[in-house]
């Protein structure tokens, strides 16, 4: 004799409402959260590339400063509030090897564009010789750039620093008794900042 035993059907149970409400809010959260991170960290690189374009720029001109050809009295950089950054040789006025007339600042008019920064070229190939483009024929000027639009200087309390050969001596706004410098750099409506500093003995430190 064989017993059939009874099947019980059941109606398979889906996700309710609130279950979907409470699931979608926290994918909006999570999501939220995942921009805001990426923003940050997107921004803080940023910032650590302007950072490297300032302290490459301060090592070039004293590199350079210690291979300085005839007729150049000392390679400096040249800061503008408006973001701007210029790497130029310091030139006697009336040629004078022995640099006596030399104001060890940056005496000529800066080509960047109203507002410091660059104009941005789409297939831009070579990012140097854009900047030597821009320089034109002012004679002190050997390149320049820009902070990005994203980043301004937050503290700047220099505008021209220049080594001088052949002992590197450091000239800060042409003041003998200035003894350091600084720089601080700030994302534009934010919190992180970075600070390059250097001395009159030529030493470059970042903060």
């Amino acid at each position: 004799m064989f017993q059939i035993s009874n099947f019980k059907f059941h109606k398979k149970k889906g996700f309710t409402l609130i279950e979907l409400l409470v699931v979608m809010s926290l994918t909006i959260i999570l999501t939220g959260g995942l921009l805001i991170y990426s923003r940050g960290s997107e921004r803080q690189l940023i910032l650590l590339r302007d950072e490297a374009k300032i302290i490459g720029a301060l090592h070039q001109a004293k590199s350079m400063a210690l291979s300085v050809a005839g007729g150049v009295c000392g390679y400096g950089v040249h800061f503008e509030q408006s973001g701007g950054i210029i790497i130029f040789k310091d030139l006697s006025p009336s040629s004078n090897p022995d640099c006596r007339d030399a104001n060890n600042i940056y005496n000529e008019p800066s080509r960047l564009p109203s507002g410091g920064r660059l104009p941005s070229r789409r297939n831009q190939q070579n990012q140097q010789e854009q900047q030597e483009k821009d320089c034109g024929q002012i004679p002190e000027c050997i390149s320049q750039t820009s902070l990005d639009k994203s980043i301004q200087f937050s503290d700047l309390n220099f505008n021209d620093i220049v080594f001088i050969p052949p002992d590197l001596t450091v000239i800060i706004d042409n003041n003998v008794s200035k003894t350091k410098a600084w720089v601080k750099i700030r994302v534009s409506g934010g919190v992180l900042e970075r600070e390059i500093v250097v001395n009159n003995s030529g030493q470059i430190s970042e903060k």
